[in-house]
């Protein structure tokens, strides 16, 4: 996920892209780690965005409570809200409103909105998509328009979603399912997917991939053990998180926008355990949820990169 204002954004095409090479970004030769905020949160901490205003949102499943660092301390803006089932993934569209995805079962998933700042719900009962199983989110502005954009694991497509009302607009399917996304302005698609014949696990390989707005393949598939999310940064650079307890050293992992090149960067040992929900900030900076330890750590901390 990444923070995104109607206003700053310019769209390109790919082909407009290529044309500037300004556009495109360059990846450095490692990230450096400029922050590290002291969030203290719980393990069962997953989803995470940046707010317009740099605030931190996080999304507890444990405890049902998404949470708020505004740069000094970690406070509850809503505790409770999803009836069963647990929080997947955060998005923060450029009003700062907040939306999660109810992930547990396939019968009816939910997405809820919440004012980033009042916690005040938005959708009253949230959005259902039936028979979905609702994973990664992603806001992006199309043609002009911000739609909220959803990876649905049961039917293996993204959902383009109006932010007024949750109306699906229009559904793209990919080849395999959708663990997480991220949008473009011309609406390609990266995507880190699990192969459809296996089941989903939190520890298991899985591909990156960019499809095109017709869901059509347009890179080749870049293997990506144990990814857990991603994010767009600047001149289209793409940023995975990984959960790969056995190769802690490619905890982040920076791609061209067209796949081809890649670098990885290592989390300091302390929190060489785990990497989670990753995003960019509005100053471009990248934010990871990041575990103490190995294995089973007592916090997570959000450690930021440029």
């Amino acid at each position: 996920m990444r923070w995104c204002l109607p206003l700053l954004l310019v769209a390109c095409t790919a082909d407009e892209a290529m044309d500037d090479s300004d556009d495109v970004g360059v990846l450095p030769a490692t990230l450096t780690l400029v922050e590290t905020l002291d969030t203290n949160a719980v393990v069962a901490t997953k989803g995470l965005d940046v707010a317009p205003n740099g605030h931190v949102l996080l999304w507890n499943y444990n405890q049902d409570t998404l949470e708020r660092w505004d740069g000094s301390a970690l406070t509850a803006v809503v505790s409770g809200g999803l009836v069963s089932g647990y929080g997947t993934d955060v998005a923060v569209d450029s009003h700062g409103a907040v939306y999660v995805s109810k992930g547990g079962d396939t019968t009816g998933e939910v997405i809820m909105k919440w004012d980033g700042t009042s916690g005040d719900a938005l959708w009253t009962d949230g959005v259902t998509l039936t028979g979905g199983l609702l994973l990664g989110l992603d806001t992006a502005v199309v043609n002009g328009e911000e739609r909220l954009y959803v990876a649905d694991g049961a039917t293996s497509q993204v959902h383009a979603l109006s932010l007024a009302d949750g109306a699906v607009m229009h559904s793209i399917d990919l080849v395999d399912v959708p663990l997480d996304i991220a949008v473009t302005p011309d609406e390609q698609i990266f995507a880190l997917t699990a192969d459809s014949s296996s089941p989903v696990v939190d520890n298991g390989p899985v591909m990156l991939r960019k499809f095109d707005a017709s869901g059509t393949e347009i890179a080749p598939a870049v293997l990506v053990r144990a990814g857990s999310y991603l994010t767009l940064g600047d001149g289209g650079l793409v940023y995975v998180s990984t959960t790969d307890f056995d190769q802690p050293t490619r905890a982040i992992a920076a791609f061209s926008p067209d796949l081809v090149d890649r670098v990885d960067t290592a989390l300091p040992v302390a929190y060489a355990g785990f990497a989670g929900g990753i995003a960019t900030g509005p100053s471009g900076r990248i934010h990871i949820l990041a575990q103490e330890g190995t294995g089973s750590g007592p916090i997570c901390d959000v450690l930021v990169y440029e």
